[in-house]
């Protein structure tokens, strides 16, 4: 599986993420192939309202430029790279970002073109917003349902919270089962970030590779790892790798469950601790 961007191109010449620019420079194409001139970006202007579709699909998120996709030349490129791409690479996937940033219209041909599983990152709490980009797309990121892990898990809340949510899955998506579940990922705290308690990220784990869905682990947790926000939760993996680390080992043993399809091993080896009071 490959990562992929279609929604914007990276930063001009000389601006960064922390590095501020005039307009003019953020407005600066030239340095891009092959989508190196003004009309195949939309006009100039910052997503500050999260809420409305319009400016979420035609504004900039970080400054970052943001392509057209109505524009036939944008469209056509697109849709004839992701083809080629999947294609020459043999690849068996795609995980794609920023979803909601285009329309739903475009990720269909998109997918279409791509002849591939595709899996979306939708960040939102709405399981129904949510639902609604499958269909264009094969999957989409269960955020929905990370929002309640970390309700059970860090905020020790109800367990009722998962079942909410999963009652929500049966209404609103086509199929539940192709959802890509995590704990965190590099947009977010990691787990151990918020909170310390490895036992607690332990019982969520298990749920997390046990659950009906496409699990998904951010590296670097096997490891314990916990920084905080982008880019304090993308450490370097090496030279930390170990495969002694009891994460890692946790790691090891729920996925010979999943892949024996039974509850073979002995589950008394593994830790338990009650992260809800209510059930």
């Amino acid at each position: 599986m490959v990562d992929v961007v279609a929604n914007h191109m990276g930063y001009p010449s000389g601006c960064c993420w922390d590095v501020r620019c005039n307009q003019t420079q953020y407005n600066n194409f030239s340095g891009f192939t092959p989508f190196n001139e003004k009309q195949y970006y939309h006009n100039y202007c910052q997503i500050t309202n999260w809420t409305n579709k319009l400016e979420v699909e035609n504004c900039r998120l970080a400054d970052l430029p943001d392509l057209n996709q109505t524009n036939d030349y944008v469209q056509q490129t697109l849709l004839s790279w992701i083809k080629n791409l999947t294609g020459f690479y043999n690849i068996d996937g795609i995980r794609i970002d920023t979803v909601p940033l285009m329309p739903k219209d475009f990720w269909k041909k998109f997918g279409e073109a791509s002849g591939v599983f595709q899996i979306g990152e939708v960040s939102n709490q709405n399981t129904e917003y949510i639902a609604g980009y499958q269909g264009p797309l094969t999957s989409v990121l269960h955020y929905s349902m990370y929002y309640a892990l970390q309700n059970v898990f860090q905020k020790k809340m109800s367990f009722k919270n998962i079942q909410r949510v999963i009652k929500e899955d049966q209404l609103a998506f086509k199929d539940a089962s192709v959802l890509g579940g995590f704990l965190d990922n590099h947009d977010t705290h990691r787990f151990l970030n918020m909170s310390k308690d490895l036992s607690l990220l332990q019982n969520a784990l298990a749920y997390t590779l046990m659950a009906k869905w496409i699990p998904i682990i951010y590296y670097g947790t096997e490891q314990g790892f916990h920084g905080g926000g982008d880019p304090w939760n993308r450490e370097s993996l090496w030279p930390y790798y170990n495969t002694s680390h009891p994460l890692y080992k946790l790691l090891v043993i729920t996925t010979n469950i999943g892949k024996n399809g039974s509850m073979a091993v002995t589950l008394s080896n593994l830790p338990y601790k009650n992260a809800g009071r209510n059930y």
